[in-house]
């Protein structure tokens, strides 16, 4: 250092700061540096570094000088620890394998370090995402209390964080940086949208989640049962019962109830708001419109209604179409619009509102039954670990499709909760009832009912 020739002489001092952990690296940093770079390491333990902290102002101190730790971390951090949890999982399984090999062996090329050193790096249980900074993962309160544990540790005199949403940025490289996924972010331009935790453009939400559909058509219940452990039927037994179908309190008692049941393709709620209709109301002209984006989800609803009162009937028909246009269906129209477990997967839910109200007759019901936030936090705790742990694995064991599941478990967790959405169908221009909405088994699914007002004469 003392050899160092500089030329046009710094007017300021230049500071030194050196980034090493090994002894040689500690002697040089105690003896000429002002700062030293230490990496975490670990997940979650803000005190692994203090070691190596501790070995650098011991050797300061000999030198009579006072240097700052200034330490590294990655965060990972979400509105809860298992949508955190959920983005790093993402993160690992796109991690580029040969890249990480590529790494490793220029790693071994140091002829003045250990050849393995950056090895050992990629196979900690953080390295494929990270490669050797420390890991902080979690709630954002739970990482905060980290971040504090961090800054206590003897010897540090900063820390320096990076965030997982640089990854937003990897489009500016070029293609080549999207090679391992094709789920490469969205550019500046478009308008974008979340497929589960993914944020993509929303004229590609819409193909995907067509996609998620198609693959899971044939075994529609066998999902609901996953996601909902098994209850969704009685969930949606009871939301017919509080809607009521076919009751003399229509804005069209003479004709029945003229009912379209959103994003329904498989009948499961349709041949319900019939039977009910029919059988307990006594109205056998009440109709429904079964709708879906998917002909997939449609061809197995058409395939169930043979087995039903219904088939071949003029009061129930199909169509093909997107809940955000429904163009084909006329203003004014419908006494009854309803939604299960449909809603949260629209690209724009609140232009899917507009559309819920245009084609409504004044007094006409919107109902939405859907997945909503749990309220106990001990069920949300147990539920989420089920959701996030097994419903993925469940349905690579029983179809193939790990996919689907996953994505269908992250649009959930996206959905907005209950007060959140009442406010969207308010804003739509319904009324709601009451405080807007009945949560079902603790809130892992919850009704929403909104009313459009009869205008005034």
């Amino acid at each position: 250092m003392t050899d160092c020739k500089m030329s046009p002489k710094p007017s300021q001092e230049i500071k030194i700061v050196a980034a090493g952990q090994s002894g040689r690296g500690l002697d040089f940093a105690s003896k000429y540096a002002d700062f030293n770079f230490a990496m975490g390491s670990g997940i979650n333990t803000p005190k692994a570094v203090a070691p190596a902290n501790a070995r650098l102002v011991e050797a300061a101190e000999k030198s009579g000088r006072d240097i700052g730790v200034y330490t590294l971390f990655m965060v990972i951090a979400d509105e809860t620890n298992e949508l955190a949890e959920a983005k790093w999982q993402k993160y690992k399984d796109g991690a580029d394998v040969d890249a990480l090999a590529w790494m490793a062996d220029q790693g071994g090329k140091d002829t003045k370090a250990d050849a393995n050193a950056t090895a050992k790096s990629i196979n900690l249980p953080e390295g494929a995402v990270n490669f050797n900074q420390g890991l902080f993962l979690g709630s954002f309160e739970k990482v905060a209390g980290l971040l504090d544990e961090a800054a206590e540790v003897p010897g540090t005199k900063g820390i320096m964080l990076v965030f997982d949403d640089f990854l937003e940025g990897l489009e500016s490289y070029g293609p080549s940086s999207d090679r391992q996924s094709s789920n490469a972010p969205p550019t500046s331009h478009e308008r974008t949208t979340h497929f589960g935790f993914e944020t993509v453009a929303e004229a590609e939400k819409e193909a995907r989640v067509a996609g998620v559909f198609s693959n899971v058509a044939t075994s529609y219940d066998a999902m609901n049962d996953f996601m909902s452990l098994g209850i969704h039927r009685l969930w949606k037994d009871y939301f017919v019962r509080s809607i009521n179908p076919g009751s003399s309190s229509s804005t069209s008692p003479s004709e029945g109830w003229k009912m379209l049941d959103i994003a329904g393709g498989t009948g499961d709620i349709a041949f319900r708001l019939l039977d009910h209709s029919h059988t307990i109301n006594n109205s056998p002209s009440s109709s429904i419109t079964i709708s879906d984006i998917n002909p997939s989800m449609l061809e197995e609803g058409r395939k169930r209604s043979l087995q039903t009162p219904y088939a071949n009937s003029p009061i129930l028909s199909f169509l093909i179409a997107n809940a955000e246009d429904l163009n084909t269906v006329p203003s004014n129209s419908i006494d009854l619009y309803t939604v299960a477990f449909g809603i949260r997967n629209f690209t724009d839910k609140d232009k899917a509102l507009r559309e819920a109200y245009r084609v409504l007759k004044p007094g006409g019901l919107f109902a939405c039954l859907e997945f909503s936030g749990v309220t106990n936090p001990l069920l949300d705790a147990v539920y989420k670990r089920w959701s996030f742990g097994a419903i993925p694995l469940i349905g690579e064991l029983v179809s193939g499709d790990r996919a689907s599941y996953q994505y269908l478990v992250e649009s959930i967790e996206r959905f907005p909760k209950q007060e959140e959405f009442r406010d969207m169908i308010k804003a739509a221009g319904f009324v709601v009832p009451g405080k807007g909405w009945e949560d079902l088994t603790g809130g892992i699914a919850a009704i929403h009912k909104g009313i459009k007002p009869v205008e005034k004469s």
